[in-house]
């Protein structure tokens, strides 16, 4: 994570320094970057710093979940999209979804094979690494493909709230004023759910205007 978002600053240093020796101003789409920022973070902790530097892979990645989540927020405005009967049809918005999401599984279905295979490697052990090393209590079974597959897209921190609970309210004592700051990590699951979640639907927080920064726009 550190060492991807290093990576991701020297490049901002590199260009902004290019452009200051040749006195032009300097635009960076924050929100593209960030979004491109955490995806790397989120594929290299999942299935390994190889992607990362597999170019094909990694446009892959990133076109297919911008592209659906994109075509998905745009449907949320478009009445017919809404309506159960008509949202499953095959209109163009809704194939070039499924086209995006058909294109994800079968990469993440072939990181699975090739990493079972041994094709692939990572730098030390990662969420994928663990999923298929997993087993039942009495060792017999593994994760099937498919459930691999599955898990690893699936990101639950539920066990790490519960823990902290239990551990700062002691006999399921009520929430106090005093109690409330000990719950930081529960606060921030909160926080994140309502930043996904928002609680008017389909309407998100947007810059309204530029923002400068050291001088540059």
């Amino acid at each position: 994570m550190v060492e991807i978002t290093l990576k991701l600053t020297r490049k901002w240093s590199s260009v902004a320094t290019v452009a200051a020796d040749q006195s032009k101003s300097l635009v960076f789409d924050v929100h593209e970057e960030i979004a491109k920022l955490t995806l790397d973070i989120v594929t290299s902790c999942v299935f390994g710093t190889e992607i990362m530097s597999d170019e094909k892979m990694h446009e892959i990645v990133y076109r297919t979940i911008t592209e659906s989540l994109e075509l998905m927020g745009k449907r949320l405005f478009n009445i017919a999209d809404i309506i159960p009967i008509i949202n499953r049809l095959p209109l163009s918005s809704k194939r070039r979804i499924d086209k995006c999401i058909s294109e994800g599984k079968q990469l993440i279905r072939q990181i699975v094979d090739n990493r079972k295979k041994g094709l692939t490697k990572s730098a030390c052990s990662d969420l994928l690494d663990l999923l298929i090393a997993a087993s039942d209590e009495d060792k017999a079974s593994k994760f099937t493909d498919e459930e691999v597959y599955e898990e690893a897209l699936t990101f639950d921190f539920y066990r790490r709230v519960e823990a902290e609970v239990a551990l700062v309210l002691n006999d399921d004592e009520e929430i106090t004023s005093s109690t409330l700051p000990l719950l930081s990590y529960t606060e921030v699951v909160l926080k994140e759910a309502l930043r996904i979640h928002q609680p008017v639907p389909a309407i998100v927080r947007t810059a309204t205007k530029d923002n400068t920064l050291v001088g540059s726009a």
